[in-house]
């Protein structure tokens, strides 16, 4: 099984990592190559400060537009 990295096609960049499994396997499975993956893991650590998990016991937040007001809790 050919390893692609889904990011780099995504770019048009060299995306091939390397074969899994038997050779004589054709198929194609997409995954994240290193570079990718510490940009993610940083990107993600830059959003949970921006905005850092909420805690069970906490209200969910909301936000005032023009008079409405805006929650943020997932619909039920």
């Amino acid at each position: 099984m050919k390893l692609m990295c889904s990011w780099c096609l995504s770019e048009g960049r060299v995306a091939y990592l390397g074969e899994r499994g038997s050779l004589s396997d054709t198929r194609v499975s997409h995954v994240i190559c290193e570079g990718h993956l510490v940009q993610l893991r940083a990107e993600v650590q830059i959003a949970n400060t921006m905005y850092p998990p909420r805690q069970e016991n906490q209200p969910s937040p909301s936000r005032k537009s023009k008079g409405f007001e805006i929650s943020m809790s997932p619909l039920h």
